[in-house]
C-alpha cells in the first residue's frame, strides 16, 4: 500500500528492551559457566555457549557507540534459549521465553510508523492496526509531537522521529488531515 503521508515515531522501549535481553544473556553465561564447571568435562556444550555469548556480549559492548546501528542481542538469546533445552530437569522450559524473546526483540525495537492514506490510517506495529478517517476527531502533527484524538475519548501523542529529511511540512500534513477529517 503507498501512503501519501507516513510519520515515523520514536520508539522509547529500545533502551528497555536491550536491558532485559542483556540480562537474561548475562544470567544465562552465570548458569552455563556453573553447569559446565558440575559437569566438568562430560559436556563442553554449557562452556561454549558461555564463552560464545560472553563473546559476543563483549563485541556488541565495544560496537554500541556507532550511531545509526539497533543494537541486537537476537543471536544472543537465540544460542542461550537453544543451550537452556538442553539443561537436564525441570529448568529447560526457561528456553521457551528466551527463544520467544530472541524472536520479537528486534521487531520490537523497530521506530513506529503511521501511514495515512486518503481512506484509511495504518500503525505499522508488530501487528498493524487499520483506522478508518470517521474514528477520529483530530490528528494533528506540531513541533515533533503527533496528537491523535479518537472519537471513543482515546488518546495517542507521541515523539516523532528527528528526520532532517522531511518529505512535507506540517502544516502541509496538519492540512490533509483536517481535510479528510472534514470529509468523512
Amino acid at each position: 500500500m503507498i501512503y501519501k503521508y507516513v510519520v515515523t515515531l520514536r520508539n522509547d522501549k529500545a533502551r528497555v528492551i536491550n536491558l532485559i535481553s542483556l540480562l537474561v544473556a548475562v544470567l544465562s553465561v552465570i548458569i552455563f559457566t556453573r553447569l559446565q564447571i558440575k559437569a566438568g568435562t562430560a559436556s563442553l556444550l554449557y562452556g561454549t555457549s558461555a564463552v560464545l555469548i560472553t563473546i559476543c556480549l563483549l563485541y556488541i559492548y565495544f560496537r554500541r557507540n556507532i550511531r545509526y546501528r539497533i543494537m541486537s542481542y537476537s543471536h544472543i538469546l537465540m544460542a542461550a534459549g537453544l543451550t537452556w533445552f538442553a539443561v537436564p530437569g525441570l529448568v529447560a522450559w526457561i528456553g521457551l521465553p528466551v527463544l520467544v524473546l530472541a524472536l520479537l526483540e528486534r521487531p520490537a525495537k523497530l521506530p513506529l510508523e503511521i501511514g495515512f492514506t486518503d481512506d484509511r490510517i495504518v500503525i505499522n506495529n508488530l501487528f498493524k492496526k487499520r483506522f478508518h478517517w470517521n474514528d477520529f476527531h483530530n490528528i494533528i502533527l506540531k513541533d515533533g509531537l503527533l496528537t491523535l484524538d479518537f472519537k471513543n475519548n482515546k488518546l495517542i501523542q507521541r515523539e516523532t522521529l528527528d528526520d532532517d529529511e522531511d518529505d512535507a511540512s506540517e502544516d502541509e500534513f496538519n492540512a490533509y488531515c483536517k481535510l479528510r477529517l472534514r470529509e468523512k
